[in-house]
């Protein structure tokens, strides 16, 4: 007795059926030659059970729960979860090994979605009945590099920094450093740059020659400030020709300014909550 040598690359359509006229041979299946014929419903049934337990196992994250196939084979085509490994020809990123799920397929288009093991970018393309797409990046689109994002954890989520002004490499976080440039300080000048540092302080937006704001270069920090503004003086109390300012230690007449009483705290801001900002790289 052995055991077949069986893989879960196959998704047979049907299960073989032994006919009357079949010869009973045992043996390794083979349906082009008949060798093995008894053998043959035996794999095939096999080999259906492995993809489908691939699809129930569900998200298609367990490095063995789930089939391994090459991406662009008819296999990845059937609506489930497939694993492919960094060798398999058209991998959404080079060199990585992680997960393609098939989220609709009929006989003429497939969608999938994919990840990767490396990271939490996500990838989508299409198969048209002819040719696939090029893979498009959905969560770490390079479009949204740069993004500032606030988050209620205190740690930068995987594809986030922490906007807290580090210096960071210019080649581990190329698509950044393109992005941003060294806007926010210039690292050491030669290697690294410089992320925002967005700790403590609020964000305005850019004014972009609308003149609210005017003259603010972009990424430009701006200190604290109030509106000039004026205040009425009290009433004469009775003095001639002259007023006592609650808190002075003195009177002054009309034409004097008058110090009052300090009042606040150490800095002028509206009711907020703290929030970790973030970067995305």
């Amino acid at each position: 007795m052995a055991d077949l040598n069986d893989s879960a690359t196959v998704f047979p359509t049907g299960i073989y059926q032994i006919e009357t006229t079949d010869p009973v041979l045992g043996g390794a299946p083979n349906e082009a030659t008949g060798a093995g014929m008894v053998n043959i419903p035996h794999q095939q049934l096999a080999r259906r059970t492995q993809v489908l337990k691939g699809i129930i196992d569900g998200a298609g994250l367990g490095a063995t729960a789930v089939p391994l196939v090459t991406l662009n084979s008819a296999a990845a085509r059937v609506t489930g979860s497939y694993r492919f490994a960094s060798g398999d020809a058209n991998t959404p990123a080079t060199g990585v090994a992680g997960t393609v799920r098939v989220i609709a397929a009929s006989a003429s288009a497939v969608n999938q979605l994919a990840s990767d093991s490396a990271s939490n970018a996500l990838w989508t393309r299409f198969w048209n009945g002819t040719a696939w797409s090029g893979w498009s990046q959905i969560f770490n689109d390079p479009y949204l590099t740069g993004m500032i994002a606030h988050f209620a954890r205190n740690t930068a989520p995987s594809g986030f920094l922490k906007a807290n002004g580090a210096a960071v490499s210019r080649t581990v976080y190329a698509q950044l450093f393109a992005a941003i440039g060294t806007v926010f300080g210039a690292g050491d000048g030669s290697t690294t740059f410089n992320l925002p540092d967005l700790r403590g302080e609020f964000m305005r937006g850019w004014d972009d020659g609308r003149g609210v704001d005017a003259a603010r270069v972009f990424g430009s920090a701006q200190g604290d400030e109030l509106r000039s503004h004026t205040h009425l003086a009290p009433s004469s109390n009775g003095l001639a020709g002259g007023f006592e300012v609650p808190g002075a230690a003195a009177s002054y007449d009309y034409l004097s300014s008058a110090p009052t009483a300090a009042t606040g705290g150490t800095e002028t801001r509206p009711r907020n909550i703290a929030l970790l900002a973030c970067i995305k790289f």
